[in-house]
């Protein structure tokens, strides 16, 4: 009779974490101790009956995940529906801007990820929460059901898709070369803090890499063709012999990139072996507009020519 009792308070208890799961609002979930509380109790209980505390575990996830989807949703059409907020306005209004697209993206995802991952050590962790006995304590501490790293990468696989086409779209809207130079080293800044939270693989780190696989690939081909571009058409030289107006372009083009350089938020424009390395990324972009301004020249007299390059050589070193 004592066997039946408790298989029976079981299934109330999993009745009603069930239905809290449901009910479950993403917004208010965190910030609301009591019921948090309450809910990492019983389902420290449900540890008791691994069935039970797995099919908790599937139904969180599943209501997490898709509340996740639906608020980034809304943060990317809509905006959130508070003025304190930094994301209370559509973040597809900077789709113009793609650095600044990329990046509200991102740092959405990486508040979103971290929030979760405290809301799913909070809930499964059995922190804050008095143990109810001795024996359940030990029980608790059971290897049952998935971990958290691995709830986690499951409550968070929603928000990859989204995330993937925004980044792709960005990437292959005629980006230029201190702008993919730019969204490089953000990706790869982002890419490093979403391993750190969450050790197994996942649908946002996987997606975060292949997007900056893509996007170093898309600047090494722009880099290549402009400097194909250059030697094609030869900068041509004005006739008071100063600066090229093409060269000041180009010298705008490289005081971006030095800009992104000494404000890196990743250590990858330092890589000798990477292709952002800034030796090897300006060396390929100052040589090109040289050559070209070289080109471009073979008909001055000797003396002219070179005062003509030392003109260009010396605007380019003013960045």
């Amino acid at each position: 009779m004592l066997g039946k009792h408790q298989d029976t308070a079981y299934m109330l208890l999993y009745n009603w974490v069930k239905q809290k799961c449901e009910f479950l609002s993403e917004t208010g979930s965190i910030e609301d101790i009591e019921i948090n509380s309450r809910l990492q109790l019983a389902i420290l209980y449900l540890k008791e009956v691994p069935l039970y505390y797995s099919q908790c575990q599937d139904l969180l996830v599943q209501a997490r995940r898709s509340q996740l989807l639906q608020r980034f949703v809304q943060v990317l059409t809509q905006g959130e529906n508070n003025s304190t907020n930094k994301f209370n306005r559509a973040l597809d209004l900077l789709a113009h801007d793609g650095v600044a697209y990329v990046g509200g993206m991102l740092a959405f995802v990486h508040q979103t990820v971290a929030a979760e991952k405290e809301f799913i050590e909070v809930i499964f962790g059995g922190q804050s929460v008095a143990s109810p006995t001795a024996g359940s304590s030990s029980a608790a501490n059971k290897s049952h059901g998935m971990s958290n790293d691995e709830l986690l990468s499951r409550t968070v696989v929603s928000l990859g898709k989204p995330l993937r086409v925004r980044i792709m779209q960005t990437l292959e809207n005629r980006c230029g070369v201190e702008v993919l130079y730019t969204l490089a080293d953000l990706m790869t800044f982002y890419l490093a803090t979403f391993e750190k939270i969450i050790a197994s693989d996942n649908t946002v780190t996987s997606t975060v890499k292949s997007c900056l696989l893509e996007c170093k690939k898309l600047f090494v081909r722009n880099l290549s063709q402009q400097g194909d571009s250059l030697k094609q058409n030869p900068i041509s030289f004005p006739i008071d012999l100063k600066v090229a107006v093409v060269t000041k372009e180009y010298i705008y083009q490289i005081s971006a990139i030095l800009k992104v350089y000494h404000a890196a938020l990743s250590n990858v424009l330092n890589n000798e072996d990477d292709s952002l390395f800034i030796d090897n990324v300006l060396g390929d972009i100052i040589s090109n507009v040289l050559q070209s301004c070289r080109l471009g020249s073979q008909n001055l007299q000797p003396a002219e020519m070179a005062t003509y390059m030392l003109n260009n050589i010396t605007a380019i070193q003013v960045p």
